[in-house]
């Protein structure tokens, strides 16, 4: 059940109707049971396998903060993490496997939101093992911690100590936090139908079949799935999240402007935060800690011990966050070159400040953010290529080609200009890649709506400045946005694209 179906908005007016019917202290039961509900209408085949391993993460829990010694709490963190790790591998190798079969198929593919749902409980187990949450005794609640629905795709992932003390209280019908949760969940709707689903138009038919454009096709259908996966996940968040306010709780925030970043770092900073921050938690921080004292036992390797830990650290965290994504090389090439440029830019830092305090002295100061941003978004852009592409000889073939299409472009371009045959010369056939003006109109006006909303949102909340105008204003505004996103929603819609991970 997508949240972009008419199913999912008729599940919806069911749940915050019973939600609020129902005496305030029993409201959790009732999202307990929209929960069950929505992943017994989605994936009832493993509901069972969602079920045994939040039994185990319970009962773990409980017994990891009840045993005496760091040995024993070890090696039941050990006991609680391991069918986790055995359910995620098994379930992709085996998908992997049956993707060209009939026989078993259903329950070969991955459950639904199995990545994250275990990402959540691991983190969980781990905090619990580190004295950084108490284990939760009630069963209720935490089945509710670890299967809430609106969460359960694709997240955010959501930490315990965040999200278990609000399960706990009491949540009062408030009229604004439903208001605020439609508005977010109406905007994330049409980032995700109006704007992603239709690049994606643009962009699907130059990664699916390369040999058929060129390097400047493929310059561009680059930038737009990068815009397009933006869309597409913090829309799937911004609808998450928007649910979650109008059940009174508050979601993790999982995108911050990523493509604003002036540095890599930076971008993962601002990119799905909530998976971001549990990579450097749990896998980045102690791989940094435990390769720096493995440096300090050996020091006649005579390394750079803080530079080598966090190169070492980045690129393992990377390539385990690219595997994570799926057992692809084309996964494994996307996080290792994220983690490559991160690597890059530690290494250079130095060398990059003399050169930017020249290059960027006087006048040029004002241009040096503006320009690291540019860079930055270049590279991502890069990462993205072998992210979308669908085997890595298309991810060589579109990198190749890039850079002498835009040289022929810009030639192109050049000659139009001086011999004055801007209008025949084609300039605008590598942006529409294919689709008609009516799409690339609705494409442009989109990006710009995007645009002006989130420069708009570097002083304050959309949301806020629209509920502070009159009845009269806000609801002929509500009215026309709606009607916008069922007229100019994408005649071919599509699964979130993280709801694969």
């Amino acid at each position: 059940m997508s949240f972009n179906s008419l199913a999912f908005a008729a599940f919806m007016a069911v749940a915050l109707a019973a939600y609020y019917a129902i005496p305030v202290r029993h409201r959790w039961w009732a999202l307990l049971a929209a929960s069950v509900a929505f992943y017994a209408a989605s994936d009832p085949v493993h509901l069972p396998v969602l079920a045994a391993l939040v039994a185990i993460a319970y009962v773990l829990g409980i017994a990891i903060e009840r045993a005496g010694t760091r040995a024993a709490r070890r090696a039941l963190l050990a006991a609680g993490l391991a069918p986790l790790v055995v359910a995620l591998a098994a379930f992709r190798g085996g998908a992997a496997l049956g993707a060209g079969s009939a026989a078993g198929i259903a329950f070969l593919a991955a459950p639904l939101g199995l990545s994250f749902f275990t990402l959540r409980l691991a983190a969980y187990l781990v905090d619990v093992f580190r004295r950084a949450a108490p284990a939760e005794r009630h069963a209720g609640r935490f089945s509710l911690f670890a299967a809430l629905f609106p969460e359960l795709p694709s997240g955010p992932i959501e930490r315990p100590a965040a999200l278990l003390p609000q399960l706990r209280q009491p949540h009062a019908l408030r009229y604004d936090a439903v208001v605020s949760g439609a508005q977010l969940f109406a905007w994330g709707l049409f980032k995700k139908i109006v704007v992603a689903d239709r690049l994606r138009l643009f962009v699907a038919p130059v990664f699916d079949t390369p040999g058929a454009f060129d390097g400047a096709a493929y310059a561009v259908a680059t930038v737009l799935f990068a815009v397009q996966i933006y869309c597409d996940f913090s829309g799937y968040s911004d609808m998450a999240i928007g649910i979650g306010e109008t059940f009174g709780l508050r979601l993790a925030r999982n995108f911050d402007h990523p493509y604003q970043a002036k540095t890599i770092s930076e971008f993962w900073a601002r990119w799905h935060i909530s998976f971001s921050t549990w990579l450097r938690d749990y896998i980045f921080l102690p791989l940094v800690y435990s390769t720096g004292r493995l440096l300090e036992r050996h020091p006649g390797l005579r390394l750079p011990e803080e530079k080598t830990a966090y190169a070492a650290a980045s690129l393992s965290t990377m390539a385990l966050c690219g595997l994570w994504h799926g057992a692809a090389w084309t996964y494994l090439a996307w996080g290792l070159t994220m983690g490559g440029f991160m690597v890059a830019s530690v290494l250079t830092r130095r060398l990059r400040s003399r050169i930017a305090r020249r290059v960027y002295a006087g006048r040029l100061r004002a241009a040096r953010d503006p320009v690291r941003t540019l860079l930055t978004f270049a590279l991502v852009c890069v990462s993205w290529i072998f992210f979308r592409a669908n085997s890595m000889g298309d991810a060589v073939r579109i990198l190749a080609a890039i850079p002498r299409g835009i040289a022929g472009y810009a030639a192109l371009a050049w000659s139009a200009v001086a011999t004055g045959t801007l209008a025949g010369a084609g300039l605008s056939a590598p942006f529409r890649l294919g689709q008609g003006t009516f799409d690339l109109v609705l494409v442009v006006a989109g990006l710009l709506l995007l645009g002006a909303v989130e420069r708009y949102e570097r002083q304050g909340s959309v949301r806020d400045a629209v509920r502070a105008r009159a009845a009269w204003i806000r609801w002929p505004l509500y009215i026309a946005f709606v009607l916008a996103i069922v007229i100019f929603r994408a005649p071919a819609g599509a699964g979130f694209i993280y709801a694969g991970f």
